[in-house]
């Protein structure tokens, strides 16, 4: 095993990327746990770290260094709406619609957030808003973007269209975006 306390945060980071590239998930979380323990170290490497745990399903730890990521990192869009995941996914649908508000007041047309933000509403019943984000959603997105189609799908169950146990869980496949 390599001598971990000879690199610098920047270099573990960079050789942690590269682990995850070649899907070494166990030697990019040791790389980024030795950056994250040095006094100081790239704010990334707590996104990693976040997008690791993510992976692994390790929600809490996740939620816990996307919050610190973004403390210091107020205007990343992309790990926003992942800690917006990561709370959806931890069944807290309210908090996940509060980070996907945030992310929607810096890029309003994010497909992804308002995709998973009409999800949420329709599950906490809250269908004229889950039908207001869809419409934003299918005016600004190409055809061609994957929430533009998942969107029309939700609409359709909205409408009554597709058997309701079907669509839900074609609509919430796998898309974690923590890659």
């Amino acid at each position: 095993m390599m001598d971990l306390s000879l690199f610098e945060g920047d270099e573990l980071l960079a050789l942690a990327r590269l682990d995850v590239d070649a899907k070494r998930i166990d030697e990019a979380l040791a790389k980024l746990k030795r950056a994250y323990q040095l006094p100081e170290f790239p704010p990334e490497v707590e996104s990693l770290l976040a997008k690791i745990y993510a992976q692994l399903d390790l929600l809490e730890r996740a939620s816990f260094h996307y919050e610190s990521f973004l403390a210091r990192e107020t205007k990343a869009v992309l790990e926003r709406f992942q800690y917006g995941m990561v709370q959806f996914e931890q069944g807290i649908k309210d908090r996940a619609l509060q980070v996907w508000a945030e992310v929607l007041e810096d890029e309003p047309t994010h497909p992804p957030s308002l995709f998973y933000a009409s999800l949420a509403n329709v599950e906490l019943g809250n269908e004229n808003e889950a039908r207001r984000l869809i419409d934003i959603l299918l005016k600004s997105a190409p055809v061609d973007n994957l929430y533009f189609n998942r969107a029309k799908t939700l609409l359709q169950d909205l409408d009554g269209r597709r058997p309701q146990a079907e669509s839900m869980s074609d609509l919430k496949e796998a898309d974690h975006l923590y890659n």
